[in-house]
Formats: structure tokens, sequence, C-alpha cells
């Protein structure tokens, strides 16, 4: 519309230069015919070094909250541009449908440059954020060059910190779950030696904060104890009917499994997690010792689900496990966790601070 309204506006210039023999007017026409062009100069010359990339490859949120994405724009080159915008594609993994933003920067002298747009993270899983393509307009965003650039990172949606109650039997030895429950500390978690202190990371929980450490350098400091890997745990996950979910069922199952992997840390038991991974047609199997093996565990569980989904292979998968692992867990899409091929407890997916699960584990 600009460009129109330019045109039209030299093409006056001209008649009316022609007709009255106004000298102003014929400067008036020469002036807007090499500003026109000098604009559209700019604009192709501006935008030859120009780039855009995301500062970050992953950010971690949880429901509700506001997720900065932040992207940088780079002029390598010796002129400078009017504006930029990068145009971008953002949605969860398990959806199709993407919504479609830009972010702009204003002008660009040689050098680097940010900008940004919020996330709203609705619901646990894993979100897509894409630059699909940059525009390089000149100062008066006249003309436009288009500028290939592709680039990606994701939000990874983790659920919110639950607190489901387990208690663990054994035939083997009951009296092993009263001592359990005698050496709590004061905060409800086992009382164990403190092997060493780290910096604090996204999920770790308020409770293991140093707090006296932390007051005197100003930087969060968390305890990491000692491990005690005498029991373990095979965790198997059963996703076969995960094709037919609703968003709102996505997100309790992820809650109630991220409830549950939480609680057997806190009982002290080696976790490995087995499922079977749509995108590499395989089983995949992980280890989960600490807080940060659980946020990645839930980011590959994210990134599954942007595979097709292969009932067959599910299926399979499924009578595999009940054959190999009789003994192990097994947590499906209805929030049902059996072993032995019976039912333990279904979880309701809201409430999960009333759930009680007693989990009966035969050595």
């Amino acid at each position: 519309m600009k460009k129109v309204v330019v045109l039209l506006f030299i093409l006056l210039a001209a008649y009316i230069a022609g007709m009255y023999r106004l000298r102003s007017m014929v400067l008036l026409f020469f002036m807007g015919c090499f500003l026109f062009i000098g604009f559209f100069i700019i604009s192709r010359i501006g935008g030859r070094r120009i780039s855009a990339a995301f500062t970050r490859r992953i950010e971690f949120a949880q429901p509700g909250s506001a997720v900065p994405c932040r992207i940088r724009f780079s002029n390598t080159g010796r002129y400078f541009t009017g504006k930029l915008s990068a145009r971008l594609r953002f949605g969860y993994v398990r959806k199709t449908a993407t919504k479609r933003t830009r972010v702009d920067a204003g002008a660009v002298y040689p050098g680097e440059y940010l900008g940004s747009f919020d996330v709203i993270a609705s619901y646990c899983g894993l979100i897509r954020v894409s630059i699909r393509g940059m525009y390089a307009y000149d100062i008066i965003t006249l003309f436009r060059k288009k500028i290939k650039v592709q680039d990606e990172m994701y939000v990874a949606v983790l659920p919110p910190e639950q607190a489901v109650l387990i208690e663990i039997s054994s035939d083997s030895n009951s009296s092993e779950i009263v001592e359990q429950y005698q050496n709590l500390s004061l905060d409800g978690e086992p009382q164990r030696d403190v092997r060493e202190l780290r910096t604090y990371s996204y999920g770790d929980s308020d409770r293991h904060i140093h707090w006296s450490q932390s007051a005197k350098t100003d930087i969060t400091w968390v305890k990491e104890f000692e491990k005690e890997k005498e029991k373990s745990l095979l965790l198997v996950l059963d996703r076969s009917e995960a094709g037919n979910l609703s968003e709102t069922e996505w997100n309790n199952y992820y809650v109630v499994l991220h409830a549950i992997i939480k609680a057997l840390m806190r009982a002290s038991f080696g976790i490995r997690v087995c499922w079977y991974d749509c995108t590499m047609r395989d089983v995949s199997v992980m280890n989960v010792e600490n807080t940060e093996d659980c946020r990645n565990l839930l980011v590959l569980l994210y990134h599954a689900e942007s595979g097709k989904t292969d009932n067959t292979g599910e299926r399979g998968f499924e009578k595999m496990s009940n054959e190999l692992y009789p003994d192990s867990l097994c947590l499906n899409m209805r929030l049902e966790l059996s072993s032995h091929g019976k039912t333990m407890h279904r979880f309701s997916g809201d409430g999960l601070t009333e759930d009680r699960v007693y989990l009966r584990l035969v050595k």
C-alpha cells in the first residue's frame, strides 16, 4: 500500500510539473524518484548479512506460566537496515496445528540485537518454536527483502510438584517399612548423608536447599544425598492408547507419572523406566536417579509424541514387557498402576494430594 501511495505522489508531481512548468514540482518529482530507488537499494544491500537465531535451545516451565523466547538478530555487514521482522510458528509437538507470530527489531546497525515474545504454557508437553523466515526493510518500510532463516527451540512444560503417599511393604522383611518411616527428618525425607552441595536447578525440591550456605554466598545451593542402590524397580509405560487422548488426559498422565517417580525416589529406589518410542520404532530404557534425570525423561517422552502412533508396536511391547518383567510396575494411559497383570491403583488425575498408594514388592 505504501508503494502505491508513493508512486501516485510521484506521478502527481510529474503531472503538475508538466502542466504548469513549475521547477519546484520538477525537483520534487526527481527527488521522489531518487528516494524510491534509494530505498529499494537499501533494502537489498542492508539485508545481505542478516541472521537470526534463538539464544537458548530449550526452556523449562510449568503449566500456566509465560515463557520468554529470545531471538538474537545479527548484522555482520557494513550497512544498516531499517527494520527486521522474523516470522515464527509455535505449538505443541503432538498437535499439527500451529500459531503464527512475528518478532520485530528496529533500525539494525552492524552488531547484535535481542528480540523476544512470550509463549503461554497451557499444559504439560513440549512446545516447538521455529523461525520460518525473516524480512529486512528499508528505513520507512517501503521495500523488504526476504531472508531464508530456519531455527528451532523447545519449551518443555513440566508437571508441578505433587505429593503421592506411597507405602512400601515386603514379604521378606515387613519391618523395613517401619524402619523407613521412623528414620524420617522433619521435612518428611529419609535421613541420609549429604554427599555434596550443588547449585539449584529448575525442578529441585525446596526441602533440599542448604539455606545457611545460600545466605552466605547469594547463590542457591542444594544438598545432594548419598544414593541407596540396594532396591531397584522397573517402571513400564504402556502408551498403546495414546492416540485418542485429549489434552487434559495427556496433562493428567504426565502429572501422575512425575508424582510416581518422585515418590519412588523419595523411597530410595533405583528406577528404570521403559517405554516404546514411536519415533525410533524401538524400546527405550532410561535410569532415573535424580531430579535432572526425571526432567530429561519427560523431555524424551514429549519428543516421542511427535511420531506417528504405532499401535502394533505398542501392543507388542506391552505383551513382551508382561512376559519378561512380571515384577515390574506398569502405568497405562488410563492412569492405572499395575503389577503382575493386576491393577494396584487407579489415579483420578485431579487431587493427587489425596491419593494414597500401597505398593507390595516381593523380593
